[in-house]
């Protein structure tokens, strides 16, 4: 797969098991993972960017005010 947009609360499940297992798994070299997190959460310590690091050779983030509420994209690549 070539791309993967999630939506998921992911403060709300294991995260780093959900791409382990579910998105890692599915993705060709180059592949694009995109996650938006709403920022309740990031003001509520949860970060993302620790845990896609790990994981993806390349990671962005962008913070979306036009969203409501506003949200944090984050594009990250294999």
């Amino acid at each position: 797969m070539d791309c993967i947009i999630s939506t998921l609360p992911c403060s709300s499940i294991d995260f780093e098991a959900f791409l382990r297992l579910s998105v890692l798994p599915l993705l060709k070299k180059d592949g694009v993972f995109v996650q938006y997190m709403h920022t309740l959460s990031f003001l509520r310590g949860f970060r993302l960017r620790p845990v896609l690091e790990k994981h993806f050779a390349a990671v962005d983030s962008e913070l979306v005010l036009s969203n409501i509420p506003p949200t944090m994209v984050y594009t990250s690549v294999l």
